[in-house]
């Protein structure tokens, strides 16, 4: 054993080797035992060799050896023999080692060479059975592994994962290298449990979850690792699956309960659908037998598909890696893994730049080869519009035609027709149409899927798996044969499919011969007609429709209309403004849950988001103006109710004025909340202009008046919403604009903002502040998602006191005292506490935006440091008496030399008067005295200086601008997000309009708060 003499010196544990000092008569050993083991034991190959013999033979050396590590604070790395800090890891051409203190007992601190006399057990492999029950008993626990990979963590993870890949590729029909991927992410990346209160703290847990992944992956390699990172998969504690969420009461959503955490935790990765989704939830489905029972009913247990007999006539489609890391690129933050545990931001985390094989992204290359729509008849669900197209198509038949009573119109609705679409039929049609992908989709659907249910899980054999990318495409294959059989045999002018609904119309006893075929031939496809709800419909009659035996008996004959892909067809103005008035009630309801969240910042981002005017467009696309006017009216009061729940909580003040500047888009100076008024004057003209195209293709075989009376009083109207607009293309395909949406909004809001004086008197400080925010970048603080590791979260006082101040909605009572200064008295709009120079908040301000600016250069890998002394930044009129650091040093930043970047923000509205207020001139002025001040000192000693000056309605200098943009370039290079288009702006906007609220909110009366 290794023990030190008592006078600081350690005996050295290879003294019988290599004629070692410390192996003489009288040697005392070493003060510095490391260094020496280094430089005479371990300073050539030959002697790493064969001190790794002796070692691993001799057992008294090998513990002297750990024991002198263990003093020495290090471990020893047995395939190179090199020594290395316990928080260090051995980096090697093909994988890294790493040691984590007290998990290797069998070894010591040696890593790589087993203790001697320790019997090597193959427990791998064979042993433990890795096949196919391995990986289902894997897969019916419960998936806990981490979001993100850490940062520490990702070499060694890519690299573990690289040399598994490399193991399939080069044996394709293993059952173990298949089964070690798969279970890779449950072993190495689960979630860190804290046993104390101590591993609970925030620091500690993310220490905690570092080690516990560097340990796994260090394990991984071993022969032994293998089996104890599966064993520990089994032994850990059996969670309690939860019998389902029980409805809450809205005090309990109130108070913060389970719907309202999940839907806050939604909001902050960015996945604003899947939010209202769970704020609106009544929770999840008991697992008990009922649920089983209506699941295994869902997806009934069928053989397996028939595989093709012929084989493709292509080669398999080859994709490059580029493309495929796009697509891994555009999951969204936050996507959910697989039974595998594996979650796409892990490979982003991994790889980085590097791309593995998929198919999704060359999909519609052999979908559409020659860039033409390759069928007659085609699935309308992958297409801009298509839904729209169907429904403008129906309604512009309907307006010509409606009085031939021998015409009829029949709504097809199949049974679970996604879940029930046959598989052999779609491997075949697979095959038969788009032959470079048919192996992938083989292994895909070629055999019985498990789901996974709890513990339990049930067998899919029939239909396309929910959430897959090809899901759509896959099933119109399918439905195309019987698509194409009943245009053979049946004579209809009207024939669209929008992947399982269908509308046919034509005479009476073709469409009837229509249905026949569906019913007779679709049930051998998987496609079982649900006669329930399928609809014959037409205005008029002459009789044939209400023959008995025409059509089945059950199947739904509404009188006034029908409703199709969520729009109307009918000519029934009463019918077609109650489905929109419903539609707009139900979204009313949605925008009142909003409340339950008590984060106006997260309220707003979801009503801008998906729960405003987003609940009711494509019913404004669809449906004539003229009759939505009572469903518009209903969804803007209840939108209105929202907004101003948001901004003033039931407060006073959120007038006419304020409702329409919210109104407007934010590159306008809006909160970017758009009413239904609005959006009704120009979305139908949009949707026809844009889907006209396709409304021409699918009445071909009818024609139809073009500008039919619906389309004309769309115009009309149009017109009288923009007078001095040129609407002369939309009356001709031709020159129909292809964004008209985005042209027209842009023209209507430029015409709502050109008269926006007009309609209101504005004082001259409203009028400032209307342009202020229009400035660019002024209103980028709204789309940043509430980070609190970021700082992008404020407190809902804090967010409501910037909005209020935005909509110039007063504050403060007039004539108050400032409560922080005491030397002046408060206006009601806060424009003293914004001017106020009081310490701390005036500098709070300063050096908040200076620390996110910070944080932004080295999150995107520019080396920057913050307070640096640089002895030089001085007032001239002053002297050296005033010398001060740099707010941020960025080094090597134009040419080589070091960038002095100084930062100031400045009030515009400071000495406003009745006229001649510039937007912008504030933060310019406040630039050249930056410059004047500091650029020359910079210059003479080898620097440069970059001023960074802001408003506090967040505009920029040109020179802070210059500065973001150039940050922004670099983030996007080394992004492996394609989603950070905006993100630098978007941070610094906010960062200001957080220090703008700390300095308003510091001087709210404490009753308010």
């Amino acid at each position: 054993m290794v023990g030190s003499n008592g006078s600081g010196f350690w005996p050295c544990p290879f003294r019988q080797f290599h004629c070692c000092p410390d192996g003489l008569v009288g040697a005392k050993g070493f003060p510095r035992l490391m260094a020496h083991i280094k430089s005479h034991h371990l300073g050539s190959d030959e002697r790493k060799d064969s001190l790794r013999c002796a070692i691993a033979d001799d057992l008294n050396l090998f513990t002297s050896v750990c024991e002198a590590l263990r003093v020495s604070g290090q471990w020893l790395c047995g395939e190179c023999m090199c020594p290395h800090a316990f928080s260090r890891a051995c980096h090697h051409e093909d994988k890294v080692i790493w040691f984590v203190p007290g998990e290797r007992d069998e070894q010591g601190f040696i890593v790589g060479i087993t203790r001697p006399g320790v019997e090597n057990v193959d427990t791998s492999s064979k042993e433990l059975g890795v096949d196919i029950a391995l990986l289902d008993r894997v897969f019916s626990l419960p998936i806990k592994t981490v979001k993100s990979i850490p940062l520490s963590c990702r070499m060694a993870f890519a690299q573990v994962l690289t040399a598994a890949l490399d193991k399939v590729v080069a044996m394709p029909d293993s059952v173990e290298a298949w089964v070690r991927l798969l279970i890779l992410p449950r072993c190495t990346l689960r979630v860190f449990k804290p046993v104390g209160r101590q591993d609970k703290r925030s620091g500690n847990r993310k220490t905690g979850q570092c080690l516990s992944i560097q340990r796994s992956l260090a394990q991984w390699g071993d022969r032994e690792g293998f089996a104890t990172l599966v064993q520990s998969l089994f032994d850990q504690p059996a969670s309690r699956v939860m019998d389902g969420i029980k409805k809450g009461t809205e005090d309990d959503n109130e108070c913060g309960g389970t719907n309202v955490k999940q839907c806050l935790r939604k909001v902050a990765d960015g996945h604003f659908t899947a939010a209202v989704k769970v704020l609106c939830s009544s929770g999840v489905a008991p697992l008990n037998k009922n649920t089983l029972e209506a699941l295994v009913a869902k997806h009934p247990c069928m053989p397996p598909p028939s595989m093709p007999a012929s084989l493709p006539s292509e080669s398999p489609l080859v994709v490059e890696s580029d493309c495929v890391l796009e697509c891994i690129k555009s999951f969204p933050k936050g996507t959910s893994c697989g039974r595998d545990g594996l979650r796409a931001q892990h490979l982003l985390d991994a790889f980085c730049g590097e791309g593995s094989g998929d198919l999704q992204g060359g999909h519609e290359r052999c979908w559409e080869g020659d860039g033409q729509i390759p069928w007659r008849f085609p699935v309308w669900g992958r297409i801009p519009c298509g839904a729209e197209a169907v429904l403008h198509s129906a309604n512009r038949f309907l307006n010509e035609y409606h009085q031939d009573g021998s015409l009829a119109m029949l709504t097809v609705d199949f049974s679970n027709a996604f879940n029930l679409v046959d598989r052999t039929a779609l491997l075949y049609e697979v095959r038969k149409r788009c032959p470079s992908i048919s192996t992938w989709v083989d292994f895909l659907y070629g055999q019985p899927a498990r789901l996974y249910v709890g513990g339990e899980y049930i067998w899919s054999s029939t239909g396309v798996q929910q959430g897959d990318p090809l899901g759509p495409l896959l099933f119109a294959l399918v439905l195309h044969p019987l698509v194409h059989r009943i245009r053979d045999r049946c004579k209809l002018l009207f024939h669209a499919w929008y992947l399982d609904d269908g509308t046919l119309i034509g005479d009476a006893t073709q469409v009837a011969n229509a249905l026949d075929i569906i019913r007779a031939e679709g049930p051998s496809l998987g496609l079982q007609l649900n006669i329930k709800k399928t609809e014959v419909f037409w205005p008029t009659c002459n009789g044939v429709k209400v023959q008995e035996g025409l059509f089945p008996r059950g199947i739904g004959r509404p009188v006034l209309g029908v409703k199709l892909l969520g729009g109307a067809v009918s000519r029934d103005a009463e019918f077609i403004s109650g489905m929109a008035l419903k539609r707009a009630k139900c979204a009313v309801e949605l925008m009142r849950c909003l409340k339950r969240l008590r984060d106006p910042q997260s309220e707003l981002l979801l009503l801008r988001s998906c729960m405003g005017v987003a609940k009711l467009l494509f019913g404004l696309r669809t449906c004539q103006p003229s009759l939505v006017g009572g469903a518009v009216s209903v969804f803007d009061e209840g939108l209105r109710g929202a907004l101003e729940d948001i901004v003033v909580c039931g407060g006073a003040f959120f007038g006419d004025l304020q409702w329409r500047l919210a109104s407007l888009p934010t590159r306008f100076g809006g909160l970017g909340i758009c009413t239904a008024e609005d959006a009704s004057s120009y979305t139908s003209v949009a949707s026809r202009a844009q889907s006209w195209g396709l409304q021409n293709h699918i009445l071909r075989e009818c024609g139809g008046d073009v500008l039919d009376s619906d389309y004309r009083s769309a115009l009309d109207r149009l017109h009288s919403s923009l007078p001095d607009f040129d609407i002369g293309g939309f009356y001709i395909k031709d020159t129909a604009p292809p964004k008209s949406q985005k042209i027209l909004a842009n023209a209507l809001y430029g015409e709502i903002v050109k008269r926006f004086e007009e309609k209101f008197v504005l004082s001259p400080r409203q009028r400032a502040v209307f342009e202020c925010l229009r400035a660019p970048h002024a209103q980028d603080f709204l789309s940043v998602t509430p980070i609190e590791g970021l700082g992008q979260h404020m407190s809902a006082v804090e967010y409501r006191a910037i909005l209020r101040y935005r909509l110039m909605i007063p504050l403060f009572p007039v004539d108050e005292p400032c409560p922080v200064c005491r030397k002046a008295c408060l206006d009601s709009f806060g424009e003293h506490a914004i001017h106020c120079k009081e310490l701390p908040g005036f500098k709070y301000r300063h050096d908040w935006v200076r620390d996110v600016l910070c944080d932004v250069l080295k999150r995107a890998g520019i080396s920057a440091k913050k307070e640096a002394p640089v002895n030089f930044l001085t007032d001239p009129l002053e002297g050296r008496s005033t010398l001060r650091p740099a707010d941020i040093l960025v080094f090597g930043w134009e040419g080589g030399k070091h960038a002095c970047v100084d930062l100031t923000g400045v009030s515009p509205l400071v000495g406003l008067k009745d006229k001649g207020f510039v937007v912008g001139q504030a933060v310019l002025k406040a630039e050249a005295s930056k410059v004047a001040k500091h650029e020359k000192a910079c210059r003479e000693n080898q620097h440069v200086f970059v001023p960074f000056a802001f408003d506090t309605f967040g505009g920029l200098a040109p020179d802070a601008v210059r500065l973001l943009n150039r940050v922004q370039k670099v983030v996007n290079s080394n992004s492996s997000s394609l989603k950070v288009s905006n993100f630098v702006f978007s941070r610094i906007g906010f960062s200001i309009q957080k220090g703008v609220a700390a300095q308003l909110v510091a001087r709210i009366p404490v009753i308010a708060l």
